[in-house]
């Protein structure tokens, strides 16, 4: 993992257990922002709600400004390989750009740890952002929170980079 590393003046680092619950409630309120009903928010709650063991075992990196955690995202390994559990942004921060910015950082890590490619589902108002930073749609599935709610499922694969080799064949490198 790494320690800190700088995005203009945002500061991206690992999270620790501790943040467990401030982090929970900024990924409420970010998905709040959307205007979803109390009921909804509810049922959110019950089944994103990030805790200290996910923390523990998996990355999660906080992106701060001041000492202010304004976004956050958490990977982890399942079986069917890696998948974006959580990526959100501050509510008051949302459209101002530092989306982009966690989701380099995301990238970066994912480089770094040769992730080939992460799958994650989303709320379809978000699907034009993960959309500008690369990643397709790939399907539909029932939402965790209302069976009767189909949410857009998404890939971002890293391409591999081709080096040409003698005899003008190619060789692809991960």
């Amino acid at each position: 993992m790494i320690s800190i590393f700088s995005l203009d003046v945002y500061a991206v680092q690992a999270a620790t257990a501790k943040m467990a619950p401030v982090l929970a409630r900024l990924a409420y309120c970010s998905e709040a922002y959307w205007g979803y009903d109390d009921s909804y928010m509810e049922k959110f709650k019950a089944h994103y709600n990030l805790t200290e063991e996910f923390i523990n075992k998996n990355p999660v990196f906080i992106m701060e400004e001041n000492d202010r955690i304004i976004g956050f995202w958490g990977l982890h390994q399942a079986d069917a390989g890696w998948e974006l559990e959580y990526f959100y942004i501050a509510a008051e921060h949302i459209g101002r750009g530092f989306g982009g910015q966690l989701w380099h950082s995301l990238i970066d890590k994912c480089k770094e740890n040769r992730i080939d490619y992460f799958e994650f589902v989303t709320s379809p108002q978000a699907v034009g952002f993960y959309e500008k930073m690369g990643a397709v749609t790939i399907g539909q599935v029932k939402s965790l929170i209302s069976k009767e709610r189909i949410i857009p499922k998404l890939r971002y694969t890293f391409e591999s980079s081709i080096i040409p080799v003698r005899d003008g064949m190619e060789a692809t490198v991960k």
